[in-house]
């Protein structure tokens, strides 16, 4: 590129690149929102001649968009030294991935060089696991770069270095912090971790010893680790054989790869799931981080029960039972009731983001009843159901029950409660 005064050459050189994301590294925090009370809101519906008013809803003041999601850290590994004064053609570079055991494989092919990289998120460490394969020339340097993800919102890294592990800190949004980590390259070995704390030292610190555990144990013990897990997965349910449609066979596993690849511990993560990276410095993410808690985030569950893997349930019930009070407290406030409402859209933390119209929709609790209602139908598991089902039901019932009024007809009825996208 060039004006004619000033001349700039950009080449970017064939690389392995790994952008990172965690389900707890999120921007925590909402819009301003004066609600108005469920009481106060009824007597309005009652005073109007045609009670059809979508708009009498929240209040709400400053910015009500859906935070965009943050990733954590982009990983680079090259094995270029830099532009000479012959420049390389960067040779092709193809992916694999291995669901049985969860590990992705990519691979630079050309007449002069080949190196593979293999790469993995063991269920337990919970880390980036890399293992650089170099058939041609064992003995090859390769660039390996951890940098932070450019990001308005947040701080200027602040990076640190010791016993062999690097890494940086940055401030979220919400106060609170995150690290990432990388080792160095020990026996052609990269781990990285990140982690998220109230303050930086504490984050750092437990960013530096999840890579200590990992170097300890080694990529050949984590990426076994990793495939016995997803072999585990594998045998409890969902496999198929579709030879007369291999393609749909194909994305059947995808799927449901992706799904298990998503859903571990709380909170649970947004709309899209952990899939999610920088598209350029003014777009760092997706925006629809705060997507926590809604019909269109839980839908994806409903496969996962028949095929025999309730168990990842515990990731939705987990997060509302972390947030359990604020929950409860918010139901009291706005509602004057007991149990939880759920409202249709709300971040990790509990905090519900103000979207106009969408705030009435009062199905929250009842359509996650469905969801816990079917991990129980599907299970049978009565642990499951006494310590992460029942818990949240009964709230749910709880505050459904205080809704219900008895008529002259001799029945209960029930407040309205459906998604505004359904205009019956």
């Amino acid at each position: 590129v060039a004006n004619g005064l000033t001349a700039a050459l950009a080449y970017a050189p064939a690389h392995f690149e790994w952008t990172i994301n965690r389900n707890d590294l999120y921007d925590g925090t909402v819009a301003d929102c004066d609600y108005m009370p469920h009481a106060e809101v009824k007597k309005m519906f009652a005073a109007m001649e045609r009670p059809h008013a979508m708009n009498i809803k929240d209040r709400p003041r400053g910015d009500t968009s859906l935070r965009s999601t943050i990733s954590a850290a982009t990983l680079r590994v090259s094995p270029w030294a830099g532009i000479g004064w012959a420049m390389p053609t960067p040779p092709a570079v193809s992916e694999s991935l291995d669901m049985a055991r969860g590990l992705l494989s990519a691979k630079m092919n050309s007449p002069w060089f080949t190196g593979c990289v293999q790469s993995c998120v063991p269920r337990a460490h919970d880390v980036l696991a890399v293992r650089i394969v170099d058939e041609d020339q064992p003995n090859r340097r390769y660039k390996i770069e951890l940098a932070p993800i450019e990001d308005a919102r947040l701080g200027a890294p602040r990076k640190f270095a010791a016993d062999g592990i690097s890494g940086f800190v940055r401030k979220l949004p919400d106060g609170r912090f995150y690290a990432a980590a990388r080792s160095d390259d020990a026996r052609r070995e990269i781990f990285v971790a990140v982690r998220v704390a109230p303050d930086g030292d504490a984050a750092a610190s437990q960013a530096q010893e999840a890579v200590r555990e990992a170097v300890r144990a080694g990529f050949a013990a984590l990426e076994a680790e990793n495939a016995a897990w997803w072999g585990d997965f594998w045998r409890r349910g969902a496999r198929v054989s579709l030879p007369q449609h291999p393609e749909v066979e194909r994305q059947w596993y995808y799927s449901l790869y992706a799904l298990a690849s998503q859903y571990g511990k709380a909170p649970m993560p947004g709309l899209n799931g952990l899939v999610y990276g920088p598209w350029d410095s003014s777009t760092p993410g997706i925006g629809s981080q705060g997507y926590t808690h809604d019909q269109n985030a839980q839908i994806p569950f409903f496969p996962l029960f028949p095929l025999n893997h309730c168990e990842l349930v515990r990731a939705l019930t987990r997060t509302y039972a972390d947030i359990l009070p604020r929950l409860r407290r918010d139901t009291r406030d706005y509602y004057g009731a007991e149990g939880v409402c759920l409202p249709l859209v709300m971040n990790q933390d509990g905090a519900e983001i103000p979207t106009r119209g969408y705030r009435y929709t009062l199905c929250g609790s009842a359509y996650t009843g469905l969801v816990l209602s079917m991990a129980w139908r599907h299970s049978r598991d009565r642990t499951l159901l006494e310590e992460e089902l029942y818990p949240l039901l009964r709230e749910f019932c709880l505050y459904h029950l205080s809704q219900m009024t008895p008529g002259e007809d001799g029945r209960y009825h029930h407040t309205w409660g459906v998604p505004p996208e359904i205009f019956t």
